[in-house]
């Protein structure tokens, strides 16, 4: 759910609510929590995560505003730490700090955003040109004080000073969320910049941003509203995986099965939609009759070697291989190949979330080959204690029925 409202206190909390690299805080922004009634505890606590080191100058300040005892005592003790502290190396200088962006998404690894920035575009409306307010809190943002910048982008917006300056506002202040880690209001502005097409000159970096959300949260609602209303040829080269993806989602849907299968088919075999994007292309070969088509999309999905990145994706990985493994099973029922089914029907393992669906579809095709005795094995499996409170599969029941009638034992039929 993208957030439609933010309030400074919500810009405040921000800091609590993730866990990102260090920023300096300064005192205003300590001061600004602790105004919006931010416990104290939780000041320090931001303080402390944050690795700020406070000079003189900013105790003086938090002690003429008035800050808790307890937030005056943690400021000190970092003053003394950055005393004791070695003097750090200066980082070397970067053409450009906008893009140092984190947390890395899949495609950011492959070429950071802004690379390719051409001249005249996104560099140029952030020099001097602007609104002197507007260029203050880009400077802000540059310097790695999100909070600052994020509230006075939002101020902006609520008061409308800047009218012109819409998509240059709403960019920015989605930046400086997104760095906050607040992924979901950073979305929802992101998507306000992509709103107004292709001809914005913002258009082709927020969308990779709102590709990069979708990649971290699992949630392509967002996207799946208007990328069909994106032309191809304005992808942006660092998203063009996901958004083929998704648009081949949104053609299937739509039961536009040709059209979709074209995106699918564009998605890089390095891509970790890839595997995905392959189940889908078998999918729509065996609604379109081309069995052949079919069964190897779903060999390549079980056949591939990938290495998942997280738990969450290995899960995934395992749940797309197992059903490519059934629906190869289910074609070569369809055509009356029941040995050959069977070989596959068996290599669902047993771990696997669909190994009962496989045992149920493997009974029915044991009834076909007259492997009664195995049916009925196959059928007291699936009916056990273990899988009933999970598994309602009423047809279990017809399926025992067919199978005694078989046997001539009448009463179980009855």
């Amino acid at each position: 759910m993208a957030f439609r409202t933010l309030s400074p206190l919500i810009v405040s909390l921000g800091l609590l609510s993730f866990a990102t690299p260090a920023w300096a805080l300064t005192c205003d922004e300590i001061m600004s929590m602790v105004n919006v009634n931010v416990p104290s505890n939780i000041v320090v606590q931001t303080m402390e995560a944050s690795g700020s080191r406070f000079s003189a100058d900013d105790i003086k300040c938090l002690e003429k505003q008035g800050a808790p005892d307890d937030v005056m005592a943690a400021a000190k003790k970092a003053a003394v730490a950055a005393e004791e502290a070695p003097a750090e190396p200066k980082p070397k200088k970067t053409p450009d700090p906008d893009e140092e962006e984190k947390p890395k998404s899949n495609f950011d690894s492959e070429e950071e955003l802004g690379s390719d920035i051409p001249e005249g575009t996104e560099e140029a409306s952030e020099g001097d040109n602007g609104p002197k307010q507007v260029e203050d809190l880009v400077k802000a943002y540059r310097a790695k004080k999100y909070l600052t910048a994020s509230k006075g982008f939002f101020e902006l917006l609520e008061d409308g000073t800047y009218p012109e300056e819409e998509s240059k506002i709403k960019y920015y202040l989605a930046k400086a969320l997104y760095d906050l880690g607040m992924y979901h209001g950073a979305q929802h502005y992101f998507m306000e910049v992509v709103r107004k097409g292709v001809k914005n000159p913002y258009f082709k970096y927020a969308l990779p941003k709102l590709v990069a959300i979708a990649e971290m949260t699992g949630n392509d609602t967002e996207l799946l509203r208007v990328v069909d209303k994106i032309p191809p040829e304005a992808f942006p080269r660092q998203a063009q995986n996901h958004l083929f993806y998704l648009m081949g989602r949104k053609l299937y849907d739509d039961e536009q099965y040709a059209e979709a299968a074209k995106y699918f088919e564009q998605v890089s075999p390095k891509s970790e939609l890839y595997l995905k994007s392959k189940y889908y292309e078998g999918v729509i070969a065996n609604e379109r009759g081309k069995l052949k088509s079919a069964v190897g999309a779903f060999r390549d999905v079980f056949n591939a070697k990938v290495v998942p990145t997280d738990e969450q994706q290995a899960k995934e990985f395992e749940a797309l291989k197992d059903m490519s493994l059934i629906n190869i099973a289910r074609i070569y029922y369809g055509i009356l190949r029941y040995d050959t089914a069977e070989g596959f029907y068996k290599q669902v393992d047993r771990s696997s979330p669909f190994w009962p669906q496989s045992l149920f579809e493997r009974a029915w095709n044991s009834f076909m080959q007259n492997d009664l005795n195995l049916t009925l094995g196959l059928l007291l499996t699936v009916r056990s204690p273990y899988f009933s409170d999970e598994e309602f599969n009423p047809e279990t029941t017809i399926l025992r029925a067919l199978t005694f009638f078989n046997f001539c034992q009448h009463k179980e039929v009855e």
